[in-house]
């Protein structure tokens, strides 16, 4: 159905195996965030302003900035975080 040079071709440029797929996303509280998490969504604001980007790493200060807007804007903010064994524990 394929001429043979092009499938050989083909098959040494591929990669051997497809990738695996990122997990899933943890939806998580403010309470539950701990140093090292990595956003799997950008944070936005209720005007639509980026205010984090995904993949940044969240560190201690990060996370009481994080806190300290959602008291004072009286929010209840829920962040996406990528799946890590840290990620998982505080779940």
């Amino acid at each position: 159905m394929f001429d043979p040079e092009v499938v050989d071709a083909f098959l040494q440029v591929a990669p051997a195996s497809a990738p695996a797929p990122d997990e899933r996303p943890i939806a998580t509280r403010t309470e539950q965030l701990v140093p090292g998490m990595v956003l799997a969504r950008d944070l936005v604001s209720t005007e639509g302003v980026i205010l984090l980007a995904a993949d940044r790493v969240l560190d201690a200060d990060l996370i009481q900035r994080i806190r300290h807007y959602e008291t004072r804007d009286e929010l209840t903010l829920v962040l996406f975080v990528k799946p890590t064994k840290r990620a998982r524990r505080a779940y």
